[in-house]
C-alpha cells in the first residue's frame, strides 16, 4: 500500500467517523429531546449547522452555473478568446455579461438559500409574484405557537415552568413530558399534572397532562 492510499483511507475513515459522530448526536437529541433542554439545543444547533452545509453546497453550484451562464453570454456577444479576465479592448461586453449574469445569480442564490433555512417554498412563491400582477401565488402562514403559562404540580402546590417549556418548541410545535425532569418534585409520593396555557394561531387554549403523559401541541 502506497503513502497516497494509506492516507486516502484515513482521510475516508475520518469522514465516516464524523458524519456516525454526527448521526448519533442527531439521533440521541431526538430522542432526548423532549426531556433535555440541552438535548433539544443540540438537535437545533446540528440542524442548523446541516442546513449552512446544504446551502454553501448548493452556493458551490450556483456559482458553477453562473460561470457557465457568464461563458454562454460572452459567446453570445461574439467575444474571441474567452477568459475569466476582462479584455482590454471588449470590456463592454465582460461589464454586461457580468451585470446580466448577476441578475440570474443573485436571486437565485437568494431563493435557494431560503428555501433550505426554512424548508418552505414561500420564497420561491415571493419572488415569484414579484412579477404577477394578476392570479398571485397564495402563500401559507405559519400557525404561531406561544405558552401563555405552564405550571406542574397538583392541588394547590404548583411550580412555574412556562420558560421551560418554551424553550421545547420547535418549528410552532411542542411536545413535552409531563415529568419530575421539568422542575423537580413540588409534592413528594403524589401523581402531579402538567397545565399549559397557550396560544395557537391566534386563539388561547389550555390543556392539561397527568404525571408521566406526553402533551403534544398542536394535538
Amino acid at each position: 500500500m502506497t503513502l497516497d492510499s494509506f492516507l486516502k483511507l484515513i482521510s475516508i475513515t475520518a469522514d465516516f467517523i464524523t458524519v456516525g459522530g454526527i448521526l448519533l448526536a442527531i439521533r440521541w437529541s431526538m430522542i432526548s429531546k423532549f426531556d433535555n433542554v440541552l438535548a433539544l439545543k443540540t438537535n437545533r444547533f446540528l440542524s442548523y449547522l446541516l442546513r449552512l452545509g446544504i446551502i454553501f453546497v448548493a452556493f458551490i453550484f450556483i456559482l458553477h452555473f453562473g460561470n457557465y451562464l457568464f461563458q454562454i453570454i460572452l459567446i453570445i456577444f461574439l467575444v474571441e478568446n474567452i477568459s475569466v479576465y476582462w479584455v482590454e479592448e471588449e470590456w463592454y461586453k465582460y461589464l454586461a455579461s457580468y451585470l446580466i449574469t448577476a441578475f440570474f445569480f443573485i436571486p437565485l442564490t437568494w431563493v435557494v438559500s431560503n428555501i433550505i433555512w426554512s424548508f418552505s417554498l414561500n420564497s420561491l412563491y415571493e419572488f415569484i409574484n414579484i412579477f404577477k400582477s394578476e392570479n398571485k401565488i397564495k402563500i401559507k402562514s405559519n400557525p404561531v405557537l406561544y405558552i401563555i403559562n405552564a405550571k406542574y404540580g397538583i392541588g394547590g402546590t404548583y411550580i412555574d415552568v412556562t420558560k421551560k417549556v418554551s424553550q421545547l418548541i420547535v418549528n410552532n410545535s411542542l411536545s413535552v413530558r409531563a415529568s419530575n425532569q421539568l422542575a423537580g418534585d413540588p409534592v413528594l409520593n403524589v401523581k402531579k399534572e402538567l397545565i399549559i396555557e397557550y396560544n395557537y394561531n391566534g386563539k388561547k387554549h389550555s390543556i392539561t397532562g397527568a404525571e408521566g403523559s406526553v402533551i403534544n401541541i398542536p394535538e
